[in-house]
């Protein structure tokens, strides 16, 4: 199937969307289609599934697989991205995202008015837009609603400002909603590229109850946030496409960028270092908090929704593609490369190695045994405390000191674990 021009149809609240497209790939005589929701499946989405079922797609030669969706706001970006062929998306949002340069097509009408409110326990005495002012509100970042914000409160008048918003992931917002830790939640969209103030807020907990503490800013749609062992605050910005990092009295420490995905899912390791999805590289990558690439983690076709970090190191991820949680494990018999020089001068019987420790973040200190080997060159440095992030300088007593090739080894007691560097390297001895 190929689509040569972009076809928009007026009117649509909800609407079928799709990419220009090349031929899709067969598999038995069926063209194998990816297909997504805008939200969860429900009751308004049966119809997909009763044809699938019935096999009518079968029956026109489609072999056709249907993912959840997480908004109208991210189906546009799956599909401009090439994630799916094909998706049912919100017509305001879908018009919105094509003015931001998503080659996108409108193929059918599916709802003639678009099914979004606003909803509040009733106890709340929320009648009226005018209510919410001075409440909780919980979006979805995701959400077609969110997108359409703006429009709501020109329309209604209200001064959003005086609107707490609240962001949280779409499965929290109804368990939020009845814990009473919002006033209301609805999936009312803000444009792309709003120039509304979003905020990141830390709640201290008093007594049996949380205060507003410490609040985070400078952001156009927050997507994940976490908080490391030493106290810093990483944020992800869906719209921004940057990670930023924030110390634990709001000072912004260091704005990283995140891809071209706006499902930016982040983790962070026992040794405060940053783990991200990258979709467009179909992996999961780690950095330091400078910003310099450690590891990738890869499977097949791997498209990663968000990102978990045991406490042992073994870092998790939602993959979409399979609706599959997979575990990474580090793989102890490849250890990382130790930052040294290629070539180390032994002088005297004793050796001055500059290592800089850039695959720990925290502790700020950290213990360590080194060890220097190979054919006629024996050394070992025990007892160590080097500074995480930075360079340090190991003094080795040397027992054998050839000159010729060897092995430089350090073993490092990150949080409760041993992490293993080797490097070869050429010994000059004097």
């Amino acid at each position: 199937m190929t689509i040569s021009r972009r076809q928009l149809l007026t009117g649509a609240a909800a609407t079928l969307a799709a990419v220009p497209l090349v031929p899709a790939a067969r598999a038995q005589g069926l063209t194998k289609i990816k297909f997504t929701l805008p939200w969860i499946p429900h009751g308004g989405f049966t119809h997909y599934f009763v044809a699938k079922k019935q096999g009518l797609w079968e029956k026109r030669g489609l072999d056709v697989t249907i993912d959840r969706g997480f908004g109208s706001g991210e189906v546009c970006k799956t599909l401009g991205l090439g994630q799916y062929e094909f998706g049912e998306i919100d017509f305001g949002v879908m018009t919105n995202c094509t003015s931001k340069a998503l080659d996108l097509v409108g193929l059918g009408l599916i709802q003639p008015k678009a099914t979004m409110g606003i909803f509040a326990l009733a106890k709340k005495g929320i009648r009226t837009p005018k209510d919410l002012e001075g409440r909780k509100v919980g979006f979805a970042t995701g959400s077609g609603d969110f997108q359409l914000w703006p429009a709501f409160v020109k329309l209604t008048g209200i001064d959003d400002s005086k609107v707490q918003k609240v962001f949280m992931g779409p499965p929290a917002l109804i368990k939020a909603l009845i814990d009473e830790q919002i006033d209301a939640e609805g999936n009312f969209y803000v444009a792309m590229g709003s120039d509304n103030d979003y905020r990141v807020v830390r709640y201290d907990k008093s007594g049996g109850n949380y205060t507003e503490g410490l609040t985070l800013r400078g952001f156009r749609s927050p997507y994940d946030v976490e908080v490391s062992r030493d106290g810093t605050v990483w944020v992800s910005d869906s719209q921004a496409l940057n990670i930023k990092r924030f110390d634990a009295n709001g000072k912004l420490l260091r704005t990283m960028k995140a891809g071209t995905s706006s499902q930016i899912g982040i983790g962070l390791d026992p040794d405060c270092n940053l783990w991200m999805n990258d979709i467009a590289q179909r992996r999961i990558a780690k950095y330091s908090p400078s910003g310099r690439l450690l590891a990738t983690a890869a499977a097949p076709d791997l498209i990663a929704q968000d990102v978990v970090v045991g406490p042992k190191g073994d870092v998790y991820t939602y993959d979409v593609g399979t609706h599959t949680v997979i575990r990474f494990a580090e793989d102890k018999s490849k250890p990382a490369t130790a930052n040294v020089p290629g070539t180390i001068t032994v002088s005297g019987g004793t050796a001055k190695i500059a290592y800089t420790l850039s695959c720990v973040a925290c502790p700020s200190v950290v213990n360590a045994t080194a060890t220097l080997t190979g054919p006629g060159i024996s050394g070992k440095a025990a007892g160590l405390k080097l500074k995480a992030g930075a360079r340090n300088t190991i003094t080795m007593k040397m027992a054998k000191a050839a000159s010729g090739k060897a092995t430089f080894k350090i073993v490092l007691r990150t949080n409760g674990r041993p992490t293993t560097e080797t490097k070869s390297v050429t010994v000059s001895a004097r």
